[in-house]
């Protein structure tokens, strides 16, 4: 009790903080399937609004809330601090960016679109090493090294696993900008109609150990919380 009661008042976290940050990661844990599901458009949502907003911007909207839980969770920590800054100015870029992924699908061998979706690419993969580094983070803060550890390791997992793909799609504008033999992409692209299963398979594995690892956080912000109540006087 006494080695229980130590620890509790040695964590850099108040119990209101470890709920704020507990919310931070839930909404995290959803935002980001959501936002990728309306993003693709496998959801669709209708809303009686006198003005129109696209579906993505409410799977952003929840994820953009999770940062800003976890920003006023504990503001004072710079490290901390700087993580949930950039989550936020993520959110922001994704709000900006996916409108292109419509209008790819349209055109998808325009040069201009193919680059500001390779910039999407790029927001996505920094919104899940984000939230991988406030994961590993709070591990830290909380003494956690397993969930550190398995945190870390997600966040350069989805840098190794999508970063190269930033590139082939860079490399796949250039060859269209430069338009020497580039008919063959199209053609091959073309017959197959859609993207090969290693493609999604690239995204799913580091959205799913994100989400993960934004779980096992959330797990470790309640039992932290609970052990400061029951060790409160």
């Amino acid at each position: 009790m006494v080695e229980t009661h130590s620890k509790a008042h040695s964590a850099p976290f108040s119990a209101h903080a470890l709920l704020q940050i507990a919310r931070g990661f839930t909404c995290m844990f959803w935002g980001i399937p959501a936002s990728l599901l309306f993003m693709v458009g496998a959801i669709q949502l209708d809303f009686a609004f006198p003005f129109r907003l696209p579906t993505y911007f409410f799977g952003v909207l929840i994820l953009y809330t999770g940062f800003f839980f976890i920003y006023r969770g504990a503001p004072r920590l710079p490290q901390w601090n700087r993580l949930a800054i950039a989550g936020l100015l993520l959110s922001f870029g994704m709000v900006y960016f996916t409108p292109f992924f419509y209008w790819w699908k349209q055109s998808p061998f325009t040069p201009f679109f193919l680059l500001n979706m390779m910039a999407l690419l790029m927001v996505c993969t920094g919104v899940l090493f984000t939230v991988n580094r406030l994961s590993a983070e709070t591990g830290r803060l909380l003494d956690d090294p397993v969930l550190m550890t398995e945190a870390r390791i997600s966040a350069w997992l989805a840098l190794l696993v999508l970063i190269p793909m930033v590139v082939v799609s860079l490399g796949f504008a250039v060859h269209l900008q430069t338009g020497s033999d580039a008919g063959w992409i199209a053609d091959y692209f073309q017959q197959r109609r859609q993207a090969p299963t290693w493609v999604y398979l690239c995204f799913i594995l580091p959205v799913a150990l994100t989400m993960t690892s934004a779980w096992k956080a959330k797990e470790c912000c309640f039992i932290q919380m609970l052990q400061q109540i029951s060790s409160s006087p």
